[in-house]
């Protein structure tokens, strides 16, 4: 979270100052309706181009931590399947459910230590923004 908020603050906000300031100056003009309608879409595209960066990537952490958790189940259901689990052996079911929490646990610790590797990506791609 510390690391998202140093990119919020460092790139996302003195990019939306740019854009806020940019959108100003389209208000100042005597331009038509639509030449004023564009100038405030030109503006804001660094903006709108910068969340684009960061939800794709967070998007893609996200698909990447759920496709680990769904290995984790599939190895589950078919240690259950592969061992003839009884599903009234509460032991068995322990045991299963104790595996399954571990791979979880696993997968979690595995992807937060690529959070920092993300975030720098963010921030690099972040950086090619150019404001208005």
């Amino acid at each position: 979270q510390r690391l998202m908020a140093d990119t919020d603050t460092k790139r996302i906000r003195p990019l939306s100052k740019s854009v806020f300031l940019c959108q100003a100056k389209c208000c100042d003009s005597g331009a038509s309706q639509e030449a004023w309608q564009q100038c405030l879409e030109r503006c804001a595209m660094p903006l709108q181009a910068s969340k684009q960066v960061v939800e794709g990537e967070i998007s893609q952490f996200q698909h990447r931590l759920q496709q680990c958790a769904q290995g984790c189940q599939n190895e589950a259901q078919n240690y259950v399947q592969d061992n003839q689990i009884d599903q009234n052996d509460q032991a068995q079911i322990d045991k299963v459910q104790a595996k399954h929490g571990s791979c979880i646990s696993k997968c979690f610790d595995d992807h937060m230590k690529l959070v920092p590797t993300m975030t720098k990506r963010i921030d690099d791609n972040l950086k090619k923004i150019k404001a208005p």
